[in-house]
């Protein structure tokens, strides 16, 4: 069995730790001072605060988990794929029902997006605000699959090149039999 691990970049996520943080700040510092302000309504200075200091003390909270996660950041085996690069992670998308992989760009931020044939198998995988997102990402791209080379040690060229030779191998070999 031929497995490939793809480690998730620590760098990458204690620099988002350290700008969640810093946001987290900025946001409680907006919320303390919001009656001093002059310029701008207090009440809507307070509210940027609340929503500012639970946004961002959210994702300072799921970077952290990311930061002492031991496991790879993405999984390549015979089975197919497993993102665990995101907090929206759907298990193993199997080799099967992969149509294709392709690259687009989302405000100058690269994510390859996995086409499948079966999107609503991987939707009721999931609930919440997890399945927001990808019933969003499906209307948006047109899949609810998505991987985000940012938080991953590799190079989203180098990513997109594998996931498809992978593909393209899985599909050969499936045509063969």
């Amino acid at each position: 069995m031929n497995t490939i691990q793809i480690p998730l970049s620590k760098r990458r996520i204690i620099l988002l730790i350290t700008l969640s943080v810093l946001f987290v700040i900025v946001s409680l510092w907006l919320f303390l001072t919001a009656d001093q302000q002059t310029y701008y309504n207090s009440i809507f200075v307070k509210i940027a605060g609340i929503v500012g200091t639970i946004f961002f003390g959210f994702t300072t909270v799921i970077y952290i988990t990311k930061l002492f996660d031991k496991q790879a950041g993405l999984i390549i085996d015979d089975m197919g794929i497993i993102d665990n690069s995101s907090v929206s992670t759907v298990g193993l998308i199997e080799w099967k029902d992969i149509e294709t992989i392709r690259q687009v760009n989302i405000m100058s931020t690269k994510i390859l997006l996995i086409d499948v044939s079966l999107p609503a198998k991987y939707l009721n995988r999931v609930s919440g605000l997890k399945r927001k997102t990808m019933e969003s990402n499906m209307a948006l791209c047109g899949t609810p699959l998505s991987i985000t080379p940012r938080n991953l040690n590799c190079k989203s060229n180098e990513l997109e090149k594998l996931l498809i030779s992978e593909l393209e191998k899985r599909k050969k070999k499936d045509s063969c039999l």
